[in-house]
């Protein structure tokens, strides 16, 4: 008899949307800065941008759970606990409305609750997830990874 030498995976689908509406919010404007120039129009900036330019320089909060959501963005392709990740940095993000942000500088809310839902679609698919050769109740072990091989 002849041995077949099938590759065969699990993947966990809904760990991935996750993951994937996780990058659409780095293309969606998280900050908005109102021109020096009055009358000017505000600039809209995205996470990478605010991180990179004056808008967080001071901002130590802000800096630190929109890196915190990159990470978890990242690790949410891996594992859905990327989500875990994700969803508390913005939690972090939002409890930084208690401080004041920088002069001119008004954060935009779309991006950060997209950010929050991608969280809670990884989180989703950690506790039941789905998606192809997810068939029988699993161990927590073989929910931890988006990938596996069977």
């Amino acid at each position: 008899m002849e041995e077949t030498n099938t590759l065969r995976l699990r993947i966990n689908l809904l760990g991935i949307t996750g993951a994937l509406i996780g990058i659409l919010t780095l293309f969606l404007p998280w900050f908005t800065t109102i021109g020096q120039v009055p009358g000017s129009q505000p600039i809209d900036h995205g996470l990478i941008d605010s991180m990179s330019s004056y808008i967080l320089r001071y901002d130590t909060l802000a800096l630190s759970s929109c890196a915190l959501f990159l990470i978890g963005m990242a690790m949410a392709f891996i594992s859905p606990v990327g989500g875990i990740v994700q969803t508390a940095a913005i939690l972090l993000f939002s409890f930084n409305q208690s401080t004041t942000w920088a002069e001119g500088v008004t954060p935009i809310w779309t991006a950060p609750l997209i950010g929050f839902l991608s969280g809670v679609i990884s989180l989703i698919a950690l506790i039941c997830p789905l998606g192809i050769g997810f068939n029988a109740p699993l161990s927590l072990k073989e929910r931890l990874w988006n990938f596996m091989r069977l």
